[in-house]
């Protein structure tokens, strides 16, 4: 009986879901965004042989989508990968995806389980894919790559990019919860750290206190203290997710008062914050939306934001829930540093590390036994 993994929001994936397994298929397991599926693979939690997968379930961009499935194309390279892409997809997304081996790949407004299984049934190949790859260009020296009798001593320095532009959500569990001034505060820090950043007030205008004369580098911005910042704006803020930035930091200000459409756009970001007051009255009421988006959004990891809070208090807060209940849940909390100046904000990099380029060393097999043979010889 055929396993299938299944990457969709989640009313789609409980909805297909259902479908597949009424008629045969067994479900092992499913993801709400592509960074999730990211995870699942790498963690060797994919039990599946097949995989249907939303190329834009928790991405704003076509680089991170691609750059997420190639990284869970060599995690899982056994693993069969039917990617859906939006009807309006052109084809250099399609063809970056065959290049990167995953050639079952449909662009589609809408579609059924009738489609699913006959997607199922008939393996595309190369050559479905549309175009040609490009062909190198230059000729190979004679001296090739030799083997040696010596071992490997060379280590490489890999540095990881997140591609295209990472939106970063900060929402208020309440009215004056402090998410924009955690979301100026975050993108100001992005800023001092050599990043191109922004961070969008998509709700209210207090930011507009902060003007200058100086132009953003999208249109209805103004530049402060490196970043650009846009607030109060006349026109939808999505294209600002588009604009070259490599960060934004979305201020959706109180999550529990969004429409439907800025909900979804809080989801569906890579990286989020809730943010909440530690009083008797903003815990119950934090607690109580939390329930019901995690109900909706079964799938979503939480970053709980802690505001106004001492060390003490964070830590009775934090701690109200074991090791292994915050796991389950998928929470994580976090102590908002007192910082009255957004202008100087404290240290990011930890909660921003999911997001951030970094530089790790890789060793080839070889290199380890030979520097453990080493120190064992030491010893």
């Amino acid at each position: 009986m055929q396993r299938i993994h299944l990457v969709f929001d989640s009313t789609t994936g409980r909805e297909l879901s259902s479908a597949l397994q009424e008629r045969g298929y067994v479900v092992s397991g499913m993801d709400a965004t592509l960074e999730q599926f990211r995870i699942a693979a790498e963690a060797g939690q994919v039990e599946a042989g097949l995989a249907v997968v939303d190329a834009t379930a928790g991405v704003v961009n076509k680089q991170d989508s691609v750059h997420y499935l190639r990284d869970i194309r060599g995690f899982v390279p056994d693993t069969r990968l039917i990617v859906l892409l939006p009807v309006s997809a052109d084809r250099e997304w399609i063809r970056a995806l065959g290049h990167i081996g995953i050639y079952d790949v449909y662009a589609v407004e809408r579609f059924s389980v009738e489609d699913v299984l006959t997607w199922i049934q008939r393996r595309k190949t190369i050559a479905d894919m549309p175009g040609d790859a490009e062909i190198p260009a230059g000729k190979i020296k004679p001296s090739g790559v030799r083997l040696s009798s010596s071992p490997a001593k060379e280590r490489v320095i890999v540095e990881e990019r997140i591609v295209g532009s990472v939106a970063i959500a900060v929402g208020g569990a309440g009215p004056r919860s402090g998410s924009t001034h955690l979301a100026l505060s975050m993108a100001v820090w992005l800023a001092k750290e050599g990043h191109a950043a922004a961070v969008v007030e998509c709700r209210g205008e207090s930011l507009a206190a902060l003007r200058t004369d100086v132009p953003a580098a999208a249109p209805g911005g103004f530049r402060w203290l490196g970043t650009d910042v846009f607030t109060a704006l006349g026109e939808p803020w999505l294209p600002i997710l588009s604009a070259g930035y490599q960060y934004v930091v979305l201020d959706f200000g109180n999550l529990t008062a969004v429409g439907a459409a800025d909900e979804a756009e809080f989801m569906r970001c890579p990286l989020r914050f809730l943010v909440t007051g530690v009083s008797a009255w903003d815990l119950p009421r934090t607690f109580t939306a939390m329930g019901n988006w995690k109900e909706k959004y079964v799938a979503q990891e939480w970053n709980v934001a802690l505001n106004f809070a001492d060390e003490m208090k964070f830590r009775e807060v934090a701690e109200s829930l074991l090791p292994r209940e915050r796991k389950a849940l998928k929470l994580k909390f976090w102590r908002v540093p007192f910082c009255c100046d957004p202008s100087q904000p404290p240290d990011y990099r930890d909660w921003l590390e999911p997001v951030l380029p970094r530089k790790k060393e890789r060793f080839s097999v070889r290199d380890f036994l030979y520097h453990e043979k080493r120190r064992r010889y030491a010893e």
